[in-house]
């Protein structure tokens, strides 16, 4: 809270990962169960922040987060989440070439915009 008793400015950093949809590595028909949106969120939330999404189409696969600066400077850094990323595809019978090292088809592109957003006050916030 500011002196003047206004709300708190919290820095978000939006990252948006996208490449190539890597190969199945087993049939259509076998992997479309690991597919299922439900299956999609779940396995997304044991590797990512809260509010994560996976988009697969046809062509692309397309992760965005919101993390602090904090989490971008650290476990979320670039290349962990790409080796996270491969790690999660990997569980999904992608052929992400997991038994060597961890990677994604490339071209991979991150976009990371940082955002500034108000964060409500509530009782207990302390100004120092």
């Amino acid at each position: 809270m500011t002196a003047q008793g206004g709300a708190l400015s919290a820095r978000i950093w939006e990252v948006t990962v996208s490449c190539p949809r890597p190969k199945p590595r087993i049939p259509a028909q076998r992997q479309a169960w690991h597919l299922e949106p439900e299956r999609v969120a779940s396995s997304v939330e044991a590797f990512f922040p809260r509010d994560t999404s996976l988009t697969l189409t046809a062509r692309t696969v397309r992760l965005r987060m919101r993390v602090s600066g904090a989490q971008l400077g650290g476990w979320y850094a670039p290349d962990n989440v790409e080796k996270l990323m491969a790690q999660l595809l990997d569980l999904m019978y992608f052929d992400t070439g997991i038994s060597g090292t961890a990677s994604l088809p490339h071209p991979v592109r991150f976009e990371i915009v940082k955002r500034i957003e108000q964060t409500p006050t509530t009782e207990g916030d302390q100004v120092t």
